[in-house]
Protein backbone atom coordinates (compact mmCIF):
# COMPACT_ATOMS: atom_id res chain seq x y z
CA UNK A 1 0.00 0.00 0.00
CA UNK A 2 1.66 3.59 -1.02
CA UNK A 3 1.42 6.24 1.41
CA UNK A 4 0.36 9.68 0.63
CA UNK A 5 1.36 12.14 2.27
CA UNK A 6 -1.13 14.95 3.24
CA UNK A 7 1.38 18.19 3.67
CA UNK A 8 1.80 20.27 0.97
CA UNK A 9 3.78 19.61 -1.77
CA UNK A 10 4.55 22.50 -4.40
CA UNK A 11 7.15 20.47 -6.92
CA UNK A 12 5.51 19.86 -10.63
CA UNK A 13 7.70 17.13 -11.05
CA UNK A 14 4.86 14.96 -11.16
CA UNK A 15 3.86 16.26 -14.38
CA UNK A 16 4.66 13.52 -16.75
CA UNK A 17 3.22 10.57 -14.73
CA UNK A 18 -0.56 10.02 -14.08
CA UNK A 19 -1.97 9.85 -10.62
CA UNK A 20 -2.21 5.95 -10.96
CA UNK A 21 1.47 5.52 -12.26
CA UNK A 22 2.46 7.43 -9.16
CA UNK A 23 0.18 4.99 -6.92
CA UNK A 24 1.81 1.80 -9.05
CA UNK A 25 -1.80 1.16 -10.22
CA UNK A 26 -3.27 -0.05 -13.42
CA UNK A 27 -4.56 2.69 -15.98
CA UNK A 28 -8.43 2.51 -15.57
CA UNK A 29 -10.70 2.84 -18.10
CA UNK A 30 -10.75 6.04 -20.68
CA UNK A 31 -14.15 7.30 -21.29
CA UNK A 32 -15.65 6.96 -24.77
CA UNK A 33 -14.96 9.48 -27.26
CA UNK A 34 -17.90 11.46 -27.80
CA UNK A 35 -19.91 11.45 -31.04
CA UNK A 36 -19.09 14.80 -32.39
CA UNK A 37 -15.09 14.58 -31.77
CA UNK A 38 -15.55 10.96 -33.72
CA UNK A 39 -16.96 12.95 -36.58
CA UNK A 40 -14.47 15.73 -36.44
CA UNK A 41 -11.52 13.39 -36.51
CA UNK A 42 -13.48 11.47 -39.84
CA UNK A 43 -14.10 14.57 -41.87
CA UNK A 44 -11.28 16.83 -40.27
CA UNK A 45 -8.72 16.05 -43.02
CA UNK A 46 -10.98 16.88 -46.01
CA UNK A 47 -11.61 20.83 -44.67
CA UNK A 48 -9.84 23.12 -46.22
CA UNK A 49 -6.84 24.48 -44.38
CA UNK A 50 -5.46 27.89 -44.30
CA UNK A 51 -8.26 28.55 -41.92
CA UNK A 52 -8.28 29.64 -38.17
CA UNK A 53 -8.94 27.18 -35.40
CA UNK A 54 -12.26 29.04 -34.87
CA UNK A 55 -13.44 28.88 -38.60
CA UNK A 56 -12.62 24.93 -39.05
CA UNK A 57 -14.41 24.17 -35.24
CA UNK A 58 -17.41 26.41 -36.53
CA UNK A 59 -17.52 24.56 -39.75
CA UNK A 60 -17.60 21.03 -38.05
CA UNK A 61 -20.08 22.36 -35.94
CA UNK A 62 -22.01 23.28 -39.24
CA UNK A 63 -21.61 19.77 -40.78
CA UNK A 64 -22.78 18.04 -37.91
CA UNK A 65 -25.79 19.46 -38.00
CA UNK A 66 -26.57 19.09 -40.83
CA UNK A 67 -25.26 15.52 -41.05
CA UNK A 68 -28.15 13.21 -42.31
CA UNK A 69 -29.95 11.10 -38.77
CA UNK A 70 -28.79 8.08 -40.55
CA UNK A 71 -25.25 9.03 -40.47
CA UNK A 72 -25.23 10.59 -37.06
CA UNK A 73 -27.14 7.69 -35.80
CA UNK A 74 -23.92 5.48 -36.35
CA UNK A 75 -22.00 7.57 -34.60
CA UNK A 76 -24.65 7.85 -31.72
CA UNK A 77 -24.79 4.38 -31.79
CA UNK A 78 -20.78 3.37 -31.57
CA UNK A 79 -20.69 5.76 -28.46
CA UNK A 80 -23.54 3.99 -26.59
CA UNK A 81 -22.03 0.66 -26.95
CA UNK A 82 -18.67 2.59 -25.67
CA UNK A 83 -19.92 3.85 -23.19
CA UNK A 84 -21.55 0.74 -22.13
CA UNK A 85 -18.15 -1.53 -22.38
CA UNK A 86 -16.64 1.97 -20.24
CA UNK A 87 -19.27 1.70 -17.35
CA UNK A 88 -18.74 -1.71 -17.01
CA UNK A 89 -14.79 -1.97 -17.27
CA UNK A 90 -14.80 0.78 -14.40
CA UNK A 91 -17.05 -1.05 -12.14
CA UNK A 92 -14.66 -4.03 -12.39
CA UNK A 93 -11.45 -1.88 -12.30
CA UNK A 94 -12.52 -0.33 -9.05
CA UNK A 95 -13.56 -3.86 -7.50
CA UNK A 96 -10.35 -5.01 -8.46
CA UNK A 97 -8.21 -1.90 -6.63
CA UNK A 98 -10.39 -1.78 -3.09
CA UNK A 99 -12.02 0.81 -1.02
CA UNK A 100 -8.65 2.15 0.28
CA UNK A 101 -6.88 2.99 -3.15
CA UNK A 102 -9.71 4.12 -4.16
CA UNK A 103 -9.15 6.68 -1.56
CA UNK A 104 -5.49 7.09 -2.18
CA UNK A 105 -6.44 8.27 -5.51
CA UNK A 106 -9.09 10.69 -4.89
CA UNK A 107 -6.57 12.31 -2.18
CA UNK A 108 -3.77 12.00 -4.65
CA UNK A 109 -6.03 13.99 -7.38
CA UNK A 110 -6.87 16.90 -4.48
CA UNK A 111 -3.13 17.32 -3.71
CA UNK A 112 -2.24 17.43 -7.48
CA UNK A 113 -5.35 19.98 -7.85
CA UNK A 114 -4.24 22.31 -5.14
CA UNK A 115 -0.68 22.16 -6.12
CA UNK A 116 -1.99 23.48 -9.92
CA UNK A 117 -3.54 25.79 -8.12
CA UNK A 118 -0.60 27.02 -6.34
CA UNK A 119 1.22 27.14 -9.62
CA UNK A 120 -1.22 28.85 -11.31
CA UNK A 121 -0.96 31.57 -8.94
CA UNK A 122 2.56 31.99 -8.91
CA UNK A 123 2.55 32.40 -12.43
CA UNK A 124 0.34 34.68 -12.09
CA UNK A 125 2.29 36.67 -9.17
CA UNK A 126 5.60 36.72 -11.57
CA UNK A 127 3.49 37.90 -14.92
CA UNK A 128 2.19 40.85 -12.54
CA UNK A 129 5.52 41.61 -11.23
CA UNK A 130 7.55 41.79 -14.74
CA UNK A 131 4.48 44.41 -16.22
CA UNK A 132 4.83 46.14 -12.68
CA UNK A 133 8.73 46.05 -13.57
CA UNK A 134 7.73 47.33 -16.99
CA UNK A 135 5.71 50.47 -15.73
CA UNK A 136 8.12 51.10 -13.04
CA UNK A 137 11.27 51.42 -15.67
CA UNK A 138 13.05 48.38 -14.73
CA UNK A 139 16.67 48.68 -16.77
CA UNK A 140 16.32 46.16 -19.88
CA UNK A 141 18.80 43.43 -20.03
CA UNK A 142 21.47 44.21 -22.41
CA UNK A 143 22.46 41.61 -25.68
CA UNK A 144 25.65 39.37 -25.49
CA UNK A 145 28.74 39.85 -27.43
CA UNK A 146 27.19 36.91 -30.42
CA UNK A 147 23.80 39.05 -30.54
CA UNK A 148 25.56 42.57 -30.74
CA UNK A 149 27.55 41.25 -33.60
CA UNK A 150 24.25 39.37 -35.03
CA UNK A 151 22.58 42.88 -34.71
CA UNK A 152 25.28 44.68 -36.50
CA UNK A 153 25.64 42.23 -39.47
CA UNK A 154 22.19 41.41 -40.31
CA UNK A 155 20.48 43.30 -43.06
CA UNK A 156 17.10 44.53 -42.51
CA UNK A 157 13.93 42.05 -43.00
CA UNK A 158 15.98 39.36 -42.76
CA UNK A 159 13.92 36.19 -40.76
CA UNK A 160 15.66 35.13 -37.62
CA UNK A 161 15.18 31.37 -38.44
CA UNK A 162 17.37 28.60 -37.03
CA UNK A 163 19.05 28.11 -40.86
CA UNK A 164 19.92 31.84 -40.05
CA UNK A 165 21.20 31.64 -36.64
CA UNK A 166 23.14 28.38 -37.21
CA UNK A 167 25.22 30.43 -40.09
CA UNK A 168 25.99 33.32 -38.40
CA UNK A 169 27.31 31.65 -35.32
CA UNK A 170 29.65 29.53 -37.42
CA UNK A 171 30.74 33.42 -39.25
CA UNK A 172 31.49 34.62 -35.72
CA UNK A 173 33.00 31.49 -34.61
CA UNK A 174 35.10 32.31 -37.75
CA UNK A 175 35.97 35.76 -36.70
CA UNK A 176 38.35 33.85 -33.52
CA UNK A 177 39.52 35.56 -30.09
CA UNK A 178 40.69 39.26 -31.81
CA UNK A 179 37.64 39.46 -34.54
CA UNK A 180 35.13 38.97 -31.33
CA UNK A 181 37.32 41.02 -29.09
CA UNK A 182 35.70 44.44 -29.93
CA UNK A 183 31.91 42.60 -29.63
CA UNK A 184 33.26 41.45 -26.23
CA UNK A 185 34.11 44.71 -24.90
CA UNK A 186 31.27 46.45 -25.90
CA UNK A 187 28.82 43.92 -24.38
CA UNK A 188 30.94 44.38 -21.09
CA UNK A 189 30.38 47.94 -20.79
CA UNK A 190 26.69 47.73 -21.50
CA UNK A 191 26.29 45.10 -18.91
CA UNK A 192 28.33 47.67 -16.36
CA UNK A 193 26.07 49.93 -16.92
CA UNK A 194 23.16 47.69 -16.96
CA UNK A 195 24.01 46.90 -13.63
CA UNK A 196 24.54 50.45 -12.53
CA UNK A 197 21.48 51.24 -13.95
CA UNK A 198 19.93 48.04 -12.07
CA UNK A 199 21.45 48.75 -8.56
CA UNK A 200 19.87 52.14 -8.88
CA UNK A 201 16.77 51.21 -9.86
CA UNK A 202 16.20 48.55 -7.38
CA UNK A 203 17.13 50.92 -4.61
CA UNK A 204 14.36 53.21 -5.65
CA UNK A 205 12.06 50.10 -5.64
CA UNK A 206 12.95 49.82 -1.99
CA UNK A 207 12.38 53.08 -0.92
CA UNK A 208 9.07 53.11 -2.64
CA UNK A 209 8.23 49.91 -0.45
CA UNK A 210 8.16 47.63 -3.85
CA UNK A 211 10.63 44.73 -2.47
CA UNK A 212 8.30 42.41 -4.77
CA UNK A 213 10.44 43.48 -7.80
CA UNK A 214 13.72 43.37 -6.35
CA UNK A 215 16.41 40.53 -6.57
CA UNK A 216 16.73 39.06 -3.22
CA UNK A 217 20.67 39.46 -3.05
CA UNK A 218 20.27 42.74 -3.38
CA UNK A 219 17.50 43.43 -0.96
CA UNK A 220 19.90 40.97 1.58
CA UNK A 221 22.78 43.08 1.04
CA UNK A 222 20.24 46.51 1.64
CA UNK A 223 18.64 45.04 4.72
CA UNK A 224 21.84 44.16 6.16
CA UNK A 225 23.25 47.32 5.81
CA UNK A 226 20.29 48.81 7.29
CA UNK A 227 18.99 47.10 10.81
CA UNK A 228 16.11 49.59 10.39
CA UNK A 229 14.73 48.59 7.12
CA UNK A 230 15.30 45.31 8.21
CA UNK A 231 12.63 46.00 11.22
CA UNK A 232 10.71 47.24 9.10
CA UNK A 233 10.86 44.84 6.03
CA UNK A 234 10.00 41.96 9.14
CA UNK A 235 7.36 43.74 10.41
CA UNK A 236 5.73 43.83 6.97
CA UNK A 237 5.65 40.68 6.21
CA UNK A 238 3.84 39.14 9.67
Amino acid sequence: MVNISTGPVYSSSHKSTTVFEELGLPEPPKRPISPFINFSAAVRKDLLTGKSLGERSLELSKKWESLPLGEKNKYLKRYDEEKAKYLADKESYQKSIGKEQLAQIKLLKQRRKLEQQIELEIKKKKLTQKEDSFVFGKPKVPLNSFFLYLNEVSQQGETLNQEFISKKSREWKALGVEGQEQYRLRASKLRDDYNRDLQKWETKMIKEGRNDLVRKSTLASVLKNDPKKELNYKAAKK
